[in-house]
């Protein structure tokens, strides 16, 4: 389902980043069934859900360049912001100071003193990094949407 305004440019139930990057050759197909056909669909949020390793998943993607999305996701306890791009990303060295600024949480975390990210960039396959801060006990839904929903504005 897509919101076809320019305020809410949001692609509901599908986070794949080889249609999003259009590495399949089904991608034009999947994206026209998902209301977003358009060739490069940059700044377009994706977003998914569903499980990894047994804890629910949430996640937002935003196609920042022809090779690269942004990655908001939740997982479990975790809040993290990431890149997920094409090839092998093994350091921060392909990221722009915006791009690093996002990544380190600056100017964006959950709300509290004790929120704080973690210093250690992970990685997950060979494509996609990231860092995280933990949701506390203390943080609301609501804290959690409206921090997702800070972090995607674009």
């Amino acid at each position: 389902m897509v919101k076809d305004t320019d305020e809410e440019r949001v692609v509901l139930g599908m986070s794949n980043i080889d249609v999003i990057l259009r590495r399949r050759e089904d991608a034009d197909e999947i994206l026209s069934f998902y209301g977003c056909p358009e060739a490069k669909p940059l700044q377009q949020i994706f977003i998914g859900c569903g499980m990894s390793h047994a804890v629910g998943l949430l996640e937002a993607k935003i196609k920042v360049s022809d090779d690269c999305c942004l990655v908001v996701q939740v997982q479990g306890n975790r809040y993290c912001h990431g890149f997920e791009c094409e090839g092998i990303l093994k350091s921060t060295d392909r990221l722009s100071p915006d791009q690093l600024r996002f990544l380190n949480f600056e100017g964006s975390r959950l709300p509290g003193k004790e929120a704080k990210a973690d210093s250690r960039l992970c990685r997950y396959n060979a494509n996609f990094i990231y860092k995280s801060q933990k949701i506390l006990p203390t943080h609301t839904i609501g804290d959690i949407l409206n921090t997702i929903i800070a972090d995607c504005q674009i």
